[in-house]
């Protein structure tokens, strides 16, 4: 499958559009999609960050100096793309005619819209937009906002009949380390001690030095046995002034566009950053928060999260003044319970799995099926005996090889049982079986447990109620037994239409 990233990153946008796609590039290309990107050099790209990550990348040219950039009031952001849209959609088609065979277009840019998405359409099978605005009306197939609301996100009127909108920070994208040490901030303790670090990261780009206000507060605070951690991005351009004014400082170390965000978070004991991507970074491993919106499309997120209870909000950065960032310190460092607080109630937020989840649901529109043959059993018996597949079966035990292809041998030769493998592209994935008795066939499916907990299960569940229809003309009902405490059967089986009847879930394939 190839997929290709519509995005941008400039001194105005910053990099977290970048950022978020290339997440999400790098769980598609784990499943063995194909990935490109194309992006415009824009003043204060990361084009050459994009190119190093091994992915392809068409670049678009610089607006000239006297570049007309369009109707300026087309959207909220029109300026940001540098040359009237249709421009971009006509330079994006020409890129996108070297690739043969697109599959997914994913769009993130918040100075595109339903139009450019719509001259697009010829040169792709479906089209994902990543937006968290909700300001202008889009053509795509799949929209995901991952931001935290309190509503639908207000998308109703704005994509058409039949998108599917993954909403809210259960699909947020973060890299794979920030999954892995979930657990380990979900056990963290209650923690009643002081503050010993603080990490300061306020975006990729931070054109505006926010962070030199912050550190002005906190280095001149009398906590001399606090360390400072500070992030800087990339494309900071503030970075050579930062690194050097504070370069005798035994209390303050940087971090240049670091690999180790994670581990960092992890570590440190309270944080002080912006409302963007790294807003779910840290509810992920939950780190107590000070945040200030640096973009307005970070206010509304940063007050609803502040009303959860998850952070400590300072308000809009051009409004948070000295006394303001001492005073949301003091209350941070002086109440440890305020602290705990956060932590639970960020770390409840997000798991990690966001950009896995979405990797798969987009995979899941390319899911096909083929029936099993007997070369497959040593495949499908390394699912079925896991031990986290088995314990939902009637009968848990584990199998031996033997028996299995036994079993399976038996299986083909049994006309009122069908088994088929569910695949994305080349890939094996999962088993749906159906065992057919008077007018019924009662169906089972398992996963490679590699798979499971993205949604999976209901994109085969989908695609086997399809073929039922076609292929067993005397079915007219589906039926399901789901062992107590198996909730990610549960949801599967709803999310594919099935209704549960008492204990068993059905699904009418056929008129009486």
């Amino acid at each position: 499958m190839r997929v290709v990233f519509r995005v941008d990153s400039s001194l105005q946008m910053g990099t977290g559009h970048v950022m978020r796609c290339l997440t999400l590039a790098d769980a598609l290309q784990r499943k063995g999609c194909e990935i490109h990107f194309v992006c415009r050099e824009l003043p204060g790209h990361v084009i050459a960050m994009v190119e190093r990550s091994g992915h392809g990348v068409s670049r678009l040219p610089a607006p000239a100096a006297d570049q007309d950039k369009g109707d300026l009031t087309a959207t909220a952001h029109t300026s940001w793309l540098g040359v009237p849209w249709e421009d971009d959609a006509r330079e994006t088609l020409r890129a996108l005619d070297e690739i043969y065979g697109v599959d997914w277009l994913v769009v993130d840019h918040y100075a595109l819209d339903a139009r450019w998405e719509r001259s697009l359409r010829k040169a792709a099978g479906k089209i994902m937009v990543i937006d968290d605005l909700a300001d202008r009306p889009h053509d795509c197939d799949l929209l995901l906002d991952q931001n935290f609301r309190s509503n639908s996100a207000g998308y109703e009127q704005l994509v058409p009949t039949g998108c599917e909108c993954l909403l809210g920070p259960r699909h947020a994208l973060l890299r794979p380390e920030f999954a892995e040490l979930h657990p380990l901030a979900l056990d963290k303790q209650k923690y009643v001690g002081d503050v010993r670090k603080v990490l300061v990261f306020l975006g990729g780009g931070d054109s505006e030095n926010v962070t030199e206000r912050v550190l002005d507060v906190v280095s001149a605070l009398a906590w001399k046995d606090v360390s400072i951690e500070v992030v800087l991005g990339a494309a900071n351009p503030h970075r050579e002034r930062l690194l050097d004014r504070y370069r005798e400082s035994q209390q303050i170390q940087f971090h240049v566009h670091t690999p180790h965000m994670a581990s960092l978070m992890l570590d440190a004991d309270l944080s002080i950053g912006a409302g963007g991507g790294a807003l779910w970074e840290r509810c992920c491993l939950g780190l107590p928060c000070i945040v200030t919106a640096i973009g307005f499309n970070q206010e509304e997120v940063a007050r609803q999260l502040a009303r959860h209870g998850a952070i400590l909000y300072a308000g809009p950065h051009k409004t948070v003044s000295a006394d303001r960032w001492r005073a949301c310190l003091e209350v941070a460092f002086g109440f440890a319970e305020l602290r705990d607080a956060m932590r639970q109630r960020a770390v409840e937020l997000v798991d990690g799995l966001g950009a896995a989840r979405v990797a798969s649901r987009m995979l899941g529109a390319g899911v096909t099926l083929r029936p099993v043959t007997l070369e497959d059993g040593p495949l499908i018996f390394g699912w079925r005996n896991q031990p986290q597949t088995r314990q939902f079966f009637h009968n848990p035990e584990p199998l031996e090889l033997s028996g299995h292809m036994e079993w399976l041998q038996n299986s083909l030769n049994d006309p009122n049982r069908h088994i088929l493998l569910g695949c994305v592209g080349d890939q094996p994935f999962g088993v749906i079986r159906y065992d057919v008795v008077a007018g019924q066939a009662l169906v089972s499916i398992y996963l490679d447990p590699e798979w499971t907990g993205f949604g999976m299960g209901a994109s085969l569940l989908h695609c086997g109620t399809a073929w039922a229809k076609e292929s067993m003309s005397g079915v007219r009902m589906l039926c399901a037994e789901v062992l107590s405490g198996n909730e990610a059967s549960v949801n599967a089986f709803h999310n594919a239409g099935y209704v549960l009847e008492k204990s068993t879930f059905v699904c009418p394939i056929a008129e009486n």
